[in-house]
């Protein structure tokens, strides 16, 4: 649930930033927009990519969360230290593809390692994250805009 937390909070903690990403970069609204809608695009396309491979017993799906995870940290890094906004949206969007696989697989994974009668109340659990996580994350994005700057947004996702 925490995994498909932070990969869903991804999208919306940014908006907080948008404005400063702006002046800092000098750019217009369009641009700075895009950064979210290639995220979001990312985590729509990583699933043709991840899903399959996560039903292959030689990878399968804790190697493929584990290697994923550890790329969008180091991407989230990336963002935070960016001094370009192409630079930026292109880590936004191979952050979003990396992010995908909690996504797309998640519910499996939980019917993978829960026992069959509990599956539903774990499983609403684990859909709890993703319900909260547009909710909470401008919340948060905003308070660390507000503490710091945009960039300790992306801190706060790795």
């Amino acid at each position: 649930m925490l995994l498909t937390f932070v990969t869903y909070m991804g999208s919306s903690i940014y908006t907080p930033g948008q404005e400063y990403i702006q002046e800092e970069f000098h750019v217009g609204h369009v641009v700075t927009t895009l950064n979210l809608s290639l995220y979001v695009l990312g985590y729509g396309l990583g699933p043709i990519i991840f899903s399959p491979l996560s039903e292959i017993a030689r990878y399968g799906r804790l190697n493929l969360y584990m290697i994923t995870l550890s790329l969008f940290m180091i991407f989230q890094v990336g963002c935070a230290t960016v001094h370009s906004i192409g630079g930026l949206i292109v880590m936004r969007f191979i952050s979003g593809i990396l992010c995908s696989p909690s996504l797309a697989t998640g519910g499996g994974t939980v019917t993978d390692i829960i026992s069959p009668e509990m599956v539903p109340l774990v499983l609403g659990i684990w859909s709890a994250g993703v319900f909260s996580a547009p909710v909470f994350a401008p919340l948060l994005g905003a308070a660390m805009v507000d503490a710091k700057n945009w960039r300790f947004i992306f801190w706060l996702l790795m």
